[in-house]
């Protein structure tokens, strides 16, 4: 077998393929072994058919899948031998029998090449917030709330009231729009997430009444039909109480609320990471110039696309994807092809570096997970670690952000205002999005409607 590889450009190959006939044959002789004892022909026993008769009636089939078997295990043997990382599937361009053999042209993509750039010294902004008391005191509250008790009301007084509500969408002007929930659903006024006013809206009233809110003064109101009204009792600051809360860690209310200091900081600080984490992938995908291959992107965008709108709670199959892949592309193609990008970068800096996973990794591991699984040993539970690749990876890509952190030199930020900046940032540039999509679909409808 001799082989010739053609570069079509950074990421696009093309493999041309000789095999002899002897080769061939080889694969020929194995797929009529397969065939034969499946075939059943009248007035012989099932795969007692004689070769002759065999080769007759399904000749040109076996030919055929025996040309795909030669082509496929000399394509894996070829990029085995060259240690090349192939992309999505790769398809048989031609397939060309001779009288020395066979020939083929195999077409397929490969991960790209490029230059890193220097990624050891970025500069990374640091959001910083330092927990207050105040939270401290709002989180004890929330805590005590939660393991409160509750009394049936028959009206709303303050915040500590937990209400059953039915929920619809009202549009007065045009009632079609109207949209009710289906199931009821719980509302806790002292939840800090809830408008302050919307809070204030439900002072007062009682089961049955109906608050309507609009807090942006359009059409559509937001109606809250009460069904049920419970106080909400607070759990008392005892010595029990605090023992229950804590699992026996603390017995008294000072220590209790230094380590939900300690919780609530550690919180705001894997959210600073997170976003830090974020600045580094968009910075060094800014930096970084190559192409994403067509067939590794499309299969991508599909994959994203069937898991976007299972988690909608909608089932699409691939064929209804591909059938509308230009409009999809127009919504989620810029995240995929961000998310592409970043997994050949980060791929390349992790080979770079030599990030691979070690013995002390899965025991760390093993750590967290123990509580979870208590039924399970430490040594079975590391083999279900060692055999997930998901899990593999996902310990691979942390330690690369642990070492760019590492690298990077950081300049502390104000939490709030880095995070105001940066959402108005994504709205703007979601909106601009938004609005393109539009246009671009109100120009190909006009284009369509002139046709007509």
């Amino acid at each position: 077998m001799e082989y010739v590889i053609k570069n079509i450009n950074a990421c696009e190959r093309e493999l041309t393929l000789n095999a002899t006939t002897a080769e061939f044959e080889k694969f020929v002789d194995a797929k009529f072994k397969e065939v034969s004892p499946k075939v059943d022909m009248k007035g012989f026993r099932k795969g007692k058919v004689p070769a002759h008769l065999v080769k007759k009636m399904f000749g040109a089939q076996i030919d055929q899948e025996a040309q795909t078997d030669c082509g496929n295990y000399f394509f894996r043997e070829v990029t085995k031998e060259k240690q090349i990382s192939i992309l999505s599937a790769p398809f048989f361009k031609s397939i060309d029998k001779k009288d020395t053999g066979i020939e083929f042209v195999i077409a397929f993509e490969t991960v790209p090449d490029f230059e890193l750039c220097d990624y050891r010294t970025m500069t990374v902004k640091e959001p910083v917030h330092r927990v207050q008391e105040d939270e401290i005191e709002e989180q004890l509250k929330n805590i005590l709330l939660a393991n409160g008790t509750f009394s049936e009301a028959s009206t709303i007084t303050g915040e500590n009231f937990k209400l059953k509500v039915k929920y619809s969408v009202e549009d007065p002007e045009h009632p079609e729009n109207n949209r009710v929930q289906k199931e009821s659903f719980d509302l806790l006024l002292s939840d800090s997430r809830l408008p302050h006013d919307l809070v204030e809206a439900f002072k007062d009233k009682k089961v049955g009444d109906i608050v309507d809110f609009n807090p942006e003064n359009k059409e559509l109101v937001s109606r809250y039909t009460i069904e049920k009204i419970e106080e909400i009792h607070a759990l008392e600051t005892t010595e029990e109480n605090i023992k229950k809360l804590s699992e026996n860690k603390f017995d008294n209310i000072a220590d209790f609320k230094q380590e939900l200091g300690f919780q609530l900081q550690e919180m705001w600080d894997e959210k600073a990471r997170e976003i830090m984490e974020e600045e580094i992938i968009d910075d060094l995908i800014a930096k970084h110039t190559f192409e994403v291959p067509n067939g590794y992107y499309r299969d991508n965008l599909v994959k994203y696309t069937m898991n976007f709108y299972k988690q909608q709670k909608v089932e699409l199959k691939e064929k209804d994807v591909l059938n509308d892949l230009p409009m999809f592309e127009k919504y989620f193609g810029d995240i995929v092809m961000k998310l592409a990008k970043w997994s050949f970068i980060s791929d390349k800096i992790s080979m770079k570096e030599k990030l691979e996973i070690e013995e002390s990794d899965y025991d760390d591991q093993i750590t967290k997970f123990a509580d979870q699984f208590p039924g399970i040993a430490p040594e079975q539970l590391k083999t279900i670690l060692s055999s997930n690749d998901e899990f593999k990876a996902t310990m691979v890509r942390k330690k690369l952000m642990d070492l760019l952190l590492d690298f990077a030199t950081t300049e502390e930020v104000d939490f709030d205002e880095f995070v105001k900046a940066r959402n108005q940032k994504k709205e703007l540039e979601r909106i601009a999005k938004y609005n393109a999509i539009q246009q671009e679909l109100k120009e190909e409808k006009e284009k369509i409607e002139e046709k007509k």
